[in-house]
């Protein structure tokens, strides 16, 4: 028979042990979430050429041209990617030995034609990253980040997400672009690919030698929900009935002051913002579609209170 002290104890074994996992979470979820090396520091000896570490080129294929380079030329950092586009003599399988055009292609992962990427289990909002380029008339280059999951019922693999830019018109200085996700489904994908083409590779596509692309500092973006010096719930926050059909009730043992209460779906998109003027307090949720949601609630200096999850039936 379990005591009240034995009770206490245990309740606060698992408030230390939650902390020491959430500060843990915080610490290799950073980690994990950005795209591997995507500031293109490190890089790695192939055949004549270098490929960035983590990542594969046409580089790797013997008897091609060069097409994808370590520049000193990059935003920050020593170094940066550069990919080119061209006439070259291809051998087969890749042309007939006659001259051709071909562009640079560089992709996340091993050596592998039909490889679809690295394993990833994270719902980014933005794909982001630093662009400069030359891009001749009719020219292109493409960059496309795809999140994927495996189906095993159907065995095959199905599009969760993905964030492509067209490259289109010359930019003569690092700027920064920022592609948004676009997700198909609420799946949590298990595979990240990208891809980073110096001109249209795809079918009927049309590649123009003379593009010169230059691309550096990768990230991914995420919710705005914060983790950084939070203490779980420091201020007692009880945020119920979970799951809910129309209303969250807010209540605090110990904090009455103005507050801010946000939500945000799966992907970090801010559905609701609303000032709680006292505490204990309600806010309709009632307009949200049926799923899981995200709440922060933060103080009128901008530090969170509580951050946490519910579900609206």
């Amino acid at each position: 028979m379990k005591t009240k002290g034995s009770i206490i104890i245990g309740k606060m074994k698992t408030i230390f042990l939650m902390g020491i996992f959430a500060s843990t979470m915080v610490i290799n979820v950073k980690a994990q979430m950005q795209p591997t090396n995507g500031g293109f520091e490190d890089w790695e000896d192939i055949y004549f050429a270098e490929n960035p570490i983590g990542w594969s080129s046409l580089n790797s294929f013997y008897g091609l041209p060069e097409m994808s380079f370590k520049t000193t030329d990059a935003h920050s950092g020593n170094y940066a990617l550069k990919i080119i586009s061209d006439t070259a003599t291809l051998p087969p399988p890749f042309g007939n030995n006659t001259l051709d055009t071909i562009a640079g292609f560089v992709f996340l992962g091993s050596l592998n034609m039909d490889n679809p990427g690295i394993p990833y289990t994270n719902r980014p909002i933005s794909f982001k990253a630093f662009l400069k380029a030359t891009i001749l008339s009719g020219g292109d280059a493409y960059l496309m980040a795809s999140l994927s999951k495996w189906n095993q019922d159907n065995q095959s693999r199905e599009e969760v997400g993905t964030a492509m830019f067209v490259v289109n018109h010359s930019i003569p200085d690092y700027d920064q672009v920022t592609i948004p996700f676009n997700y198909k489904n609420s799946n949590i994908p298990d595979t990240l690919d990208i891809k980073i083409m110096g001109g249209n590779m795809g079918p009927g596509g049309v590649i123009i030698p003379g593009n010169t692309l230059y691309i550096d500092d990768i990230s991914f973006t995420f919710s705005t929900i914060g983790t950084n010096d939070i203490e779980i719930n420091s201020s007692g926050f009880k945020v119920y009935p979970n799951p809910t059909q129309s209303k969250l009730y807010i209540s605090s043992e110990h904090y009455n002051e103005l507050t801010f209460l946000k939500v945000f779906d799966v992907v970090g998109k801010e559905l609701i913002s609303t000032v709680i003027n006292v505490i204990p307090a309600s806010v309709d949720v009632s307009v949200l579609p049926s799923g899981m949601y995200l709440y922060q609630i933060a103080d009128d200096e901008g530090k969170l209170l509580s951050i946490g999850n519910f579900i609206r039936d």
